[in-house]
């Protein structure tokens, strides 16, 4: 089985990429929907552009590049049965609350499990490799897959750069004076 699968792979390893420092790795969110690997379909990720897709729209980024090996992430979400839990919800260390309006949880506490079951997906016969194989898949294969999984998620490279926290005065703004021309605007 273990030369099948490199086998397999071969006419497809020009395609795959190894993630670098500056790419990002679009995993938690798909590129034209809002599909994640929550999502009932989970989120293919291209293994040479790290673009994330829905189960809708990998079909069309196949057809439109050519690019046939994808990393499919699907999670289960199982709740913990820990007993009655009350009290407040618990935050995050950036204070931020992140809930489920409609079912009205929180799942970022503790009271939730995930198992993700991470596969390679080969197009257009959607041939699946489950993983970690590494004793079949090929090195240059499985080092990509464990780069894309441990890969920190675009958007969250892109928080830290998000501006949450107050606005400080800066000391050029402290002394800038204000010409009077006649025209008041009312504070909200």
């Amino acid at each position: 089985m273990a030369a099948d699968l490199g086998e397999l792979l071969v006419p497809y390893m020009p395609t795959i990429r190894v993630p670098r420092t500056g790419d990002r790795v679009f995993k938690s969110e798909c590129a034209f929907s809002f599909d994640s690997p929550e999502s009932e379909g989970g989120l293919y990720v291209c293994m040479n552009t790290f673009l994330g897709f829905g189960r809708e729209h990998v079909e069309r980024h196949y057809r439109k590049t050519g690019q046939s090996v994808y990393m499919h992430l699907k999670r289960h979400v199982k709740e913990r049965n820990t007993g009655a839990a009350g009290g407040a919800i618990p935050r995050r260390k950036n204070g931020k609350v992140f809930l489920d309006l409609e079912l009205n949880r929180d799942f970022n506490g503790e009271d939730f499990e995930y198992e993700d079951e991470p596969k390679l997906v080969i197009f257009p016969d959607h041939f699946e490799i489950p993983l970690p194989n590494i004793e079949e898949l090929p090195a240059l294969v499985t080092i990509a897959c464990d780069a894309v999984l441990n890969a920190p998620s675009a958007y969250k490279k892109q928080e830290p750069e998000s501006w949450d926290e107050e606005i400080q005065v800066s000391r050029h703004a402290r002394s800038l004076r204000q010409l009077d021309n006649g025209v008041r605007i009312p504070p909200r």
